[in-house]
């Protein structure tokens, strides 16, 4: 459960830097016009639910930050488009999805402590959610 600031950074590292890097590797010159091409691609999915004018708004703004990239090596100027999608759509989604299930969380935590949960339970060291951060116990066992 990070604040939005933080998830804006992870989305930031994960989808633009890190992603984008893959697509220049793999594809050399034209790796950051395919990059852009994959996200408008994933944004425009979400069009039924964003609605039209909103999806465009956001494609609008994910061509500017990548513009903005191109010209000064930088890519400070996605977090306006990302920010927005998290707290427009995916905040919203994930609340709603919360509040169907009865409103139970299995687990949370900081990124790094469900990672380090999920490599413990995966090798068998531990059975149960453990460190105050469980809601419910673990179903499947």
């Amino acid at each position: 459960e990070y604040p939005l600031e933080q998830r804006v950074q992870v989305v930031l590292e994960d989808y633009i830097v890190d992603l984008g890097r893959r697509f220049a590797n793999a594809h050399g010159a034209e790796g950051p016009r395919r990059h852009q091409q994959r996200l408008l691609g994933d944004l425009a999915r979400l069009r039924k639910r964003l609605g039209t004018a909103r999806c465009a708004e956001l494609a609008q703004a994910l061509r500017a930050a990548f513009d903005e990239q191109q010209r000064s090596g930088r890519a400070e100027a996605h977090r306006g488009w990302i920010r927005r999608l998290l707290a427009e759509y995916y905040d919203p989604m994930y609340a709603y999805q919360l509040a169907r299930r009865g409103g139970r969380r299995l687990i949370s935590g900081t990124r790094e402590e469900l990672a380090a949960y999920i490599s413990e339970y995966l090798s068998g060291q531990v059975t149960e959610p453990v460190d105050g951060h469980v809601t419910e116990p673990v179903r499947g066992e």
